[in-house]
Parts: structure tokens; C-alpha cells; sequence
């Protein structure tokens, strides 16, 4: 491996820009807070950018896409298994000097469920995404917001012998040229975009009141104890995924945001929320499930005050309790025997525009535990779909009517030495078609009081309207885009 350290000297964004308009470009990006400020897990700390994949692997409902497929690969397994299998086919075992040198970049749809648990999928694809998309990259450049340092890794796969070397030394020149470069001109920049049609709903104000009510009844009956209902806004618009990625940055920065594109499709995501990071040498593996949210305050006053509202909610409290109980079982399945514990609970984070109840579930994993255990085990996430999952995610699929595809499942690296890093996906926008989606959504409980749920969809969509213009008080349903 050939590794390349030099000074940041200059804004991330702007080394970002740089490489926007590169083939199979994708950014990890981390924001939204100071880089090890948070007393147990750090945060913000690693950006990870990527160009020019040399594999693309893909999964649609009943088939698996390998472009260019290596020789010797079975497309007829199960889909996490294959994609294990060729994370192993270039595995290094070389000290890095970054947490992910080189790896596969890309997400799974919630769709995935169907994978790990006996659920049905009836809602409607209209979307038409692939349920897990990853590319994968020999080289990676990596912005230590901490050390406040550029690396450039490279590892010259897929290639062997003299062949590897010659082409780890293309890739860093690559890399070096593009970031001598000037930014992107425009590029990440500029005011929000005006909307361009009316805004649509998957779920008129009175159908989600009255979902809110029948998952009110499911818990009355015993059925579940909480359960996770969105709806999914739609708007035509010819807005570019790339400066929509910048406006978003700014506006609301998160530690786990990206940007991703694929056939006829762009992801752009502000996530706050760590889903699972493994620590491949030390077999550590944790979650960061959040639940519980606040507005920020207009002043240090009101700050202070709705700080404390949260931290003192029974409700928000009991339904933490819940997620936390769940992420520990499903920890559990795969690790270590007497491994599991939560080293933080009911944490308060401080974002720009929220507060956050946080804790860490942490693990020690047995040797030879691959991703596709990990995430048979784990996905999708617990503090968005419910207590019992299974029969939340039944719930969800019977009540939302169309597929939430992307959202809520997961995006981040898969790196060739066995780390991982996945966000939950949420604060998520999706370009596909002429159309701008994003989902919203909560926690149902049963104290829930129907009209304040709905009302907190809509405010958990102003980090949008912001960005692209919108009033989300007029609202027309549309269930589906074909």
C-alpha cells in the first residue's frame, strides 16, 4: 500500500468540490460537531472521498450485478454472502495509517429486511433503487478533521504482482493532480433552490393520524410496544444532487453525511446517526442508536430549557429504554458471551438544529465474524422501525404505502481490512426521475398524541424546505409517482 500525508490547509468543501465532477465519485463526510468532543465514541473525526470504483457490485429483488464480475464468483448465493466473499477476495492485511484505506462504498435499502427476517413487502417500489449498491475503491483520500492531515492511501487492487504496484502509484498521482486543482467553480454552493411543483405526500394529514391511531390500538392489544411510522414527501425538480449536498452541509451538518450517485439515481444524506462501527482489530463492535429529539432553543435561554425537557421526559426516556433493550439483543446474537453493555445511556448531543438522547451499545465480536453475520444480525436498525422489530416492521409495511426504499437503511464503508461504519439513513434526500424524495417520521408510542406526531414529520422536514424552497404546510397526497 502507498500512503501520502499532507497538511489540510484549506475548508473540506473545498477539497471536496475538487473531485465532484469524477466518474463514481462519493463522499462520506462528517460535520456537525467538534471532532472528539463526545466523552466516549469520537465523532466528525474521518471524511472519506472516492473516484473511479473498480467493481460495482448491485441487488435487485432476485438478482445480484457485478460489474465487471471477477471470475469464479457464484450471482446465484445470497446477496450479503457474495459481497462478503469479494470483500475477501481483496482483503489486506497492511498497517493503514486511516480506518478505511480502501473498501467498498455504498448503502442498503430498508428493502433489505426481507433478507435477515420473514417480513412482507407490499408497499409500492416506485423507486425502483437496488436494495444494496456498493462500489468499490482502491484508493481512498481521507481528511483527518482532528489531526487536521490529508491521507492518500492506495492499494493498486484489483491487480497483482508489478501490475499492482504500477497502479498504485497512477492512483496517488490521480489523486494528488485532482487536488491540485481549483474547486469546482459553484459547484456546493448558492441560495436554496425555488420549488419548482407542489410538494406531495405518501399520507394526507388525516390517513397518518388515523395510521398513528391503528398503531395506538396494536399497542393497546399488546401487539408491539412501539412502532416507527414515515411519510414520504415528493416534489418535481430539476435541482443537481451535487449542490443540493452543499446547501445541505451547511444548513444542518451532520457526522455521517454522504453523497452518492448510481444509474438514474442520487443520494444525498445529513445523517446524524451512527448505526454500527466495527473496530476490526480490536473486535470491538458498537451502535449508537438515538431517540429522543428537541429543537434548538432561539437564544442560550430556550436552549437551556429544552435541554433539560428532554433529559427529563418519561416518555422519551421509556422509549430510549426500549430501542436500547432491542440493540442489546440484537448484539447479542452474534457476540461474545457476557460482551454486551451500554458504556453510555441517555446521552444529550448537541447538533445545530436538534438535541439528541444517545447511548452506545458495545460488543466484542468472536474472530471470523464477516458483514454478512453482522448484518443478519443487526438490520435494519432498531430506533427506526420498533419494539418488537419484527412485528413493527410488520406493522410498517401494512399502514405505509409505498416502499421506503433507501431510507432507513443504511449507508457507509465496508473496508477491505474488516472495518465498518454505517449510518442510519435518515435526513435523507433521494434525486431520482425528476423528483426530490425524502422521508420523515417517529416514534409511536401509546401516549402519542396523533396531531403532535404529525406535526413533528413536518418539522423534521424543515432542514429540507430550507434547502429546497419549500412550504411544508401545503401538502397534496400522491401515494405514488407512476
Amino acid at each position: 500500500m502507498l500512503t501520502v500525508s499532507l497538511p489540510l490547509e484549506e475548508p473540506s468543501e473545498n477539497l471536496i468540490s475538487r473531485f465532484s465532477a469524477q466518474q463514481g465519485f462519493t463522499v462520506l463526510a462528517s460535520g456537525g460537531g467538534e471532532p472528539l468532543a463526545h466523552p466516549y465514541v469520537p465523532l466528525a473525526r474521518w471524511s472519506f472521498i472516492a473516484v473511479d470504483p473498480f467493481l460495482v457490485f448491485s441487488f435487485y429483488p432476485g438478482a445480484i450485478s457485478i460489474r465487471p464480475c471477477p471470475a469464479g464468483v457464484d450471482l446465484s448465493s445470497d446477496p450479503l454472502q457474495t459481497l462478503e466473499n469479494l470483500l475477501l477476495r481483496y482483503k489486506i492485511e497492511e498497517a493503514a495509517p486511516t480506518p478505511f484505506p480502501a473498501g467498498a462504498v455504498g448503502f442498503l435499502s430498508y428493502e433489505l429486511r426481507t433478507l435477515v427476517e420473514k417480513v412482507p413487502a407490499t408497499g409500492t417500489d416506485d423507486l425502483g433503487l437496488p436494495h444494496l449498491r456498493f462500489c468499490f475503491y482502491d484508493a481512498v483520500l481521507s481528511i483527518d478533521h482532528y489531526e487536521k492531515r490529508i491521507w492518500l492511501t492506495s492499494t493498486g487492487l484489483p491487480f497483482e504482482g508489478e501490475a499492482r504496484l504500477a497502479r498504485q502509484q497512477e492512483r496517488i498521482d490521480t489523486l494528488l493532480g485532482l487536488l491540485r486543482r481549483q474547486p469546482a467553480s459553484g459547484r456546493g454552493v448558492g441560495a436554496a433552490a425555488a420549488a419548482e411543483s407542489p410538494l406531495f405526500s405518501s399520507l394526507s394529514r388525516p390517513r397518518y393520524i388515523k395510521a398513528i391511531k391503528q398503531v395506538k390500538e396494536y399497542i393497546a392489544a399488546g401487539d408491539v410496544y412501539q412502532v416507527n411510522i414515515a411519510q414520504r414527501f415528493s416534489i418535481q425538480s430539476a435541482v443537481e444532487g451535487f449542490p443540493l449536498f452543499g446547501r445541505l452541509q451547511r444548513s444542518n451538518p451532520s457526522p455521517f453525511a454522504a453523497y452518492l450517485s448510481g444509474e438514474g439515481f442520487t443520494v444525498v444524506s445529513s445523517s446524524p446517526e451512527r448505526f454500527l462501527h466495527y473496530d476490526a482489530l480490536a473486535g470491538i463492535i458498537h451502535t449508537r442508536p438515538i431517540k429522543g429529539t428537541r429543537p434548538r432553543g432561539a437564544n442560550p435561554h430556550d436552549d437551556e430549557r429544552l435541554a433539560r425537557e428532554l433529559l427529563a421526559s418519561e416518555k422519551d426516556h421509556a422509549e430510549h429504554v426500549m430501542i436500547v433493550d432491542l440493540e442489546r439483543n440484537d448484539l447479542g446474537r452474534i457476540a461474545a458471551t457476557g460482551s454486551v453493555h451500554v458504556p453510555e445511556f441517555c446521552v444529550l448531543e448537541t447538533f445545530p438544529t436538534v438535541f439528541h438522547l444517545t447511548s452506545t451499545v458495545e460488543a466484542v465480536l468472536p474472530p471470523g465474524t464477516g458483514p454478512a453475520a453482522i448484518l443478519r444480525a443487526t438490520f435494519p436498525g432498531g430506533s427506526i422501525t420498533g419494539a418488537p422489530k419484527v412485528r413493527a416492521m410488520e406493522i410498517i409495511d401494512e399502514i405505509e404505502p409505498v416502499a421506503r426504499g433507501i431510507y432507513t437503511g443504511a449507508i457507509g464503508y465496508l473496508s477491505f481490512n474488516g472495518n465498518i461504519d454505517l449510518n442510519i439513513v435518515i435526513r435523507t434526500l433521494v434525486l431520482s426521475g425528476g423528483y426530490v424524495h425524502f422521508h420523515v417520521g417517529g416514534g409511536i408510542v401509546a401516549d402519542s398524541d396523533p396531531e403532535e406526531e404529525y406535526q413533528e414529520t413536518l418539522d423534521k422536514g424543515l432542514a429540507f424546505s430550507r434547502v429546497l424552497g419549500l412550504n411544508m404546510h401545503e401538502v397534496i397526497e400522491l401515494e405514488s409517482i407512476r
